[in-house]
């Protein structure tokens, strides 16, 4: 899921899996596919075909790892909204807001403050919000930022794309960093569809599991100074889900602190969206 995941922390051709009807016992690599099929089911599993607005969801779990061994900080609850729209090359541009929030991983509950176990420190604990964000999805489906921030560095890359029964499964990587510098920002998210649904006509948007992993450097926040180590982080979520299927905790937290994400949450990617 990338906020900063979207952006540093966010898309037509039937008979694409023409090749599953001859189902596959094990997972297998699909046959090479056209350019313009193999974005389509991208953008079926992870947007959306038309400009709908497109609700993703995660859960998930950090530890921070030193020498090897792994202690458990705290959980994250996650929601993204995005819309895209076809530009005439048959690349896909996507407007997209993300909202974090970090919870205690015994009581559930919203974290605003922190017990540090590497420094002993009790820190505050930012909510995670990110400004909307623009990037372009390109025919060889490597995304890019439409406004890149200055001395950032970015890079992407999707999976050939596997079919196992039913199944349609790819993997999104991307490395985020400064000019000069090794990426402080490594994010892997697992996309996983069902073949019936793609394959459907007229289909403009399916449900999408996903997996998520990263590894990062400490977040300022924790006051880690320069400590050795780094953050590890994994979860589960969707694309395609609805306000009423985000987590709990998540909702609890949006209506505490950011309400409009769930009255009209479409209304902060306007600005963005207009820009065409």
């Amino acid at each position: 899921m990338i906020g900063r995941r979207t952006v540093l922390g966010a898309i037509g051709g039937g008979g694409l899996l023409a090749s599953v009807a001859a189902r596959a016992g094990s997972a297998s690599i699909a046959e090479p596919k056209p350019a313009q099929a193999r974005m389509r089911t991208f953008m079926l599993m992870r947007g959306a075909l038309d400009d709908r607005l497109v609700i993703g969801s995660l859960n998930g779990r950090y530890w921070g790892c030193v020498n090897g061994a792994m202690t458990p900080l705290f959980d994250v609850v996650s929601a993204t909204f995005s819309r895209y729209r076809r530009l005439a090359d048959g690349s896909y541009r996507g407007v997209s807001i993300e909202q974090a929030y970090f919870v205690d991983r015994e009581t559930g509950e919203w974290l605003r403050s922190f017990d540090n176990p590497y420094t002993g420190k009790t820190v505050k604990v930012p909510t995670g919000g990110y400004p909307p964000t623009s990037v372009v999805f390109g025919t060889d489906l490597v995304m890019r930022v439409a406004k890149p921030l200055p001395g950032m560095t970015l890079t992407h890359s999707m999976s050939p794309l596997m079919t196992q029964g039913d199944n349609v499964m790819m993997t999104e990587v991307t490395s985020v960093g400064a000019v000069g510098k090794p990426p402080s920002y490594h994010g892997i998210v697992g996309l996983h569809a069902r073949a019936g649904e793609i394959d459907r006509a007229g289909a403009k948007k399916v449900r999408c599991e996903t997996s998520y992993t990263s590894v990062s450097r400490w977040p300022m926040w924790l006051e880690m100074s320069d400590h050795p180590g780094e953050t590890v982080a994994a979860g589960q979520g969707s694309y395609g889900t609805t306000l009423d299927d985000l987590p709990k905790t998540w909702v609890a937290a949006a209506r505490q602190h950011r309400p409009e994400l769930l009255s009209d949450p479409a209304r902060l990617l306007e600005p963005l969206w207009r820009e065409g």
